[in-house]
């Protein structure tokens, strides 16, 4: 009898264990789950993150491809400009800009030729509108007051895309 209820604590105590040990597989089984869904989620928002940033990279290349075309064609402008070149001028630009004798005439104002800085150039920004087709860049002389520089004068140019080309549209003085 000692043996039989000792067999049977034991037993008692065997399923108890494997029925702990299961419980606690079905645990672990759920935490793995839980895991593997979240290291997909990782793993797609990663993807996505290369994706844009793949992106962002390829835009920031175009536009420095543009600013370099289109730094070249300003400074052909100001030399068309400084040696009164219309033929070369004409050629920059847009469809609704035309040039007589020593001014480029845009659609709202004219632009006389000896307004052109003559001066180095040091400063130089630009401004990509994609989604407008237009380009900005723009030359400062920069002076410098109480040991601090700061643009004097400068020049913006903008720029349009007709046809596959950048062509100037404008002109303002800073």
């Amino acid at each position: 009898m000692k043996k039989k209820l000792s067999l049977m604590c034991i037993g008692v105590l065997i399923v108890g264990m494997l029925s702990g040990c299961s419980n606690g597989a079905v645990n672990s089984t759920n935490k793995d789950n839980d895991l593997s869904v979240k290291i997909s989620a990782l793993e797609q928002e990663n993807k996505s993150l290369k994706n844009d940033l793949d992106t962002a990279n390829k835009k920031h290349i175009k536009e420095l491809e543009i600013r370099h075309l289109l730094n070249k064609k300003s400074f052909e402008i100001i030399h068309a400009m400084e040696n009164k070149d219309i033929e070369t001028l004409k050629k920059h630009l847009s469809k609704e800009t035309t040039c007589l004798n020593d001014k480029i005439i845009f659609e709202n104002y004219e632009y006389s030729f000896s307004s052109v800085i003559k001066e180095n150039r040091l400063n130089t920004y630009w401004h990509w509108e994609e989604e407008n087709n237009l380009f900005h860049i723009g030359y400062s002389i920069m002076g410098i007051e109480n040991g601090i520089a700061s643009p004097l004068s400068g020049e913006e140019f903008e720029y349009c895309l007709e046809n596959g080309e950048w062509k100037l549209v404008k002109i303002a003085e800073q």
